[in-house]
Parts: C-alpha cells; structure tokens; sequence
C-alpha cells in the first residue's frame, strides 16, 4: 500500500482542545508490507490500526486517508498542526501553525503564514477519502497485512 496521510479534526472532549476550538493535524504514515517488519512488530502495527479505525468512530473524530497515487499530486508539506479558535466576545483569535521538524516546533502565528497552511490543509482534505472510505482501508490493512 502507497504512502498515506491521516488527517485527524479533534474537537471536543480532546485533551487537545485550545480555547474552544479544533485542532486539526495532518500525520504521514507509511504502510509497509508485512514482510519488512517479520514477527513481533506485526501485532502492535494491527492494534494501533484497530485502534486508529475504532477512535474514527467518535463522533469527535474524523480521519481522513489521502492517496498518494490519487489524481490530485500531494503537497510536501511535512506535518503541521492547524489551529483554528472561535472569537471569544469581542476578542478574535488568530489561527495558529505547529511545523514539526528534526530539532524541535515551530509555531506561525502570521496571517500571511497561517493562510496558507490553511489553503494546503483544504487541498488535501478535498483530495483525501471520505471518513468512511478511509475506516474501511484501515480496516481491511489491519486485517489483510498486519494479520
């Protein structure tokens, strides 16, 4: 199976909840095929999955698959954290981004900066597989490979 990208929305009741708002993550993941990790590391790659296709299932979560041999070309944008916050009274609160890197986080807080990691976060939800499409695939990864 391709390289994928999850796209988690965590609202409420998530330990990751700022302000009020949602918290949207882009994660890269890589399926490899059962024979490039023999043994041990087969059962705890099938739980996280079960567990990954079981959480997709609150209603606070929605996980997304992004094909990486979809018609639309993905983004090398490495993985970001985008923070959108609701408008506390009179007060707005601006987006913030996360970027995760080698040596540590960066956080952007620049409308300018923000905006288009807002943009890149639409394109690939737009092209990534509904929320259905994408429980069925780690179902069946779990169950086909990771067996």
């Amino acid at each position: 199976m391709p390289a994928a990208v999850l796209e988690g929305l965590r609202l409420a009741g998530d330990p990751c909840r700022f302000s009020g708002g949602a918290r949207r993550r882009l994660l890269p993941v890589d399926y490899f095929p059962a024979h490039v990790c023999p043994g041990p590391c087969q059962f705890p790659a099938r739980l996280q999955l079960e567990h990954l296709a079981e959480a997709s299932e609150l209603s606070n979560v929605e996980v997304r698959i992004y094909p990486m041999n979809g018609e639309q070309p993905s983004l090398a944008t490495g993985a970001f954290s985008y923070m959108q916050f609701p408008q506390v009274h009179d007060v707005p609160l601006h987006d913030i981004v996360s970027i995760e890197h080698l040596e540590g986080t960066d956080d952007l807080e620049d409308e300018d900066q923000t905006y288009m990691y807002r943009v890149a976060f639409e394109y690939l939800k737009a092209g990534a597989f509904d929320p259905e499409r994408s429980r069925s695939l780690i179902s069946a990864t779990a169950a086909d490979i990771w067996a």
